[in-house]
């Protein structure tokens, strides 16, 4: 019986090296399209969701709100989801209108990472960020949407999203 020399386990482990080298990175680019993937996933639900519950209030006959799975959902006089709670809280509240309280968000803070996504409000204006455990800066940009009711309709603007 012959067994393997040392040369051939040597050239056998540096193949196995060198294939390990070339496939590494492809793993870890695919957890990067992954969290990409999933937060386009997201912003066209919540888009698909703002315009489910227009049609709900359209249906209703235009009321200041409407309770959707035990859920009061405030609109505004264009039938757009808003809430009357200022500030940050606010957008907290449309998103767990739109998700039913599913899909975690908390409010942004500076250079927190947390595991979800995390809601800012300018105004009538609503910014998520999906952090998943990083922090928001301008060095390391996550994806975000920011959504803003308006007369004829709302907007979706998707950013570092591609």
């Amino acid at each position: 019986m012959r067994g393997f020399t040392i040369v051939e386990l040597v050239v056998v482990i540096l193949l196995i090296g060198v294939l390990a080298v070339a496939a590494i990175p492809r793993f870890l680019d695919s957890t990067d399209e992954a969290r990409l993937a999933a937060a386009q996933a997201t912003t066209a639900s919540f888009e698909e969701s703002i315009s489910m519950l227009h049609g709900q209030w359209l249906v209703a006959g235009k009321p200041a709100t409407v309770t959707v799975n035990e859920t009061i959902i405030e609109f505004d006089a264009n039938g757009w989801p808003t809430s009357s709670t200022p500030g940050v809280p606010g957008c907290v509240e449309i998103w767990d209108a739109v998700y039913h309280n599913s899909e975690p968000v908390v409010p942004f803070v500076a250079l927190a990472a947390p595991e979800a996504w995390s809601a800012l409000r300018f105004g009538a204006i609503c910014l998520y960020v999906y952090q998943y455990g990083k922090a928001f800066t301008a060095t390391d940009p996550l994806p975000f949407f920011i959504y803003q009711p308006l007369p004829t309709g709302f907007n979706i603007l998707r950013f570092n999203m591609t």
